[in-house]
Formats: C-alpha cells, sequence, structure tokens
C-alpha cells in the first residue's frame, strides 16, 4: 500500500490574504491587480495529491500565484507567491492507494 496526502483547498486564508496582499502591496497600489480576499483561489486546481507525505507541513508549497511585480511601470523578477498549506483554507486527508495486479495469460 502506498500512502498520499491529498489536499481539499477551499481558497486563502487570513494568512493567506495578509501574505499575498502585502507581497503585491506595488502592484495593488499602482492598480495592476486588486487586493486578495479570504476564499481567493487563483487556481484551477481544487485538489492536490502529495505523492511523498514524508516532511509534508505547512510550509508545503501546493502552487505559485503568477502576477508579475511592477513597480512604477517597470517590470521586476521574483514576481511569483508561492502558496503554501498555512495560506490556504484546505481540508487535509491521507490517502491509501492499493494496486491490483490481474495476470493476463496469451
Amino acid at each position: 500500500m502506498k500512502k498520499q496526502i491529498e489536499i481539499r483547498m477551499n481558497g486563502l486564508n487570513e494568512l493567506g490574504v495578509r501574505e499575498v496582499n502585502e507581497f503585491y502591496k506595488d502592484n495593488i497600489q499602482e492598480g495592476y491587480c486588486d487586493r486578495f480576499e479570504l476564499g481567493d483561489r487563483w487556481t484551477s486546481k481544487r485538489t492536490k495529491r502529495i505523492k511523498q507525505p514524508k516532511g509534508f507541513g505547512l510550509e508545503t508549497e501546493l502552487y505559485t500565484i503568477d502576477l508579475k511585480q511592477y513597480i512604477i511601470g517597470n517590470e521586476y523578477g521574483g514576481g511569483w507567491f508561492r502558496v503554501k498549506v498555512k495560506h490556504i483554507d484546505c481540508e487535509v486527508y491521507e490517502v491509501e492507494l492499493v494496486e491490483t495486479f490481474n495476470r493476463i495469460v496469451l
């Protein structure tokens, strides 16, 4: 049996909103994007499977928000905010995978 972690994501939590708004504060000030709010998803993924549960925790990265950063109209690098488990309102499940082998006679 293999174990995996499944995370069902319900959007940003208070910490996530605070940190992503701080990260993109220049973009928000210049009007390049709106402020993030509770429950914002910024991804089409609603679940994610982590195949190696060893080392799984609040710092586990789930996805990135890839807005480009701008300061007074000039683009600069480092525009990806890394969304971690601690930033998300989520449900975490341990999943056990069972493999079944059927012999086929040719």
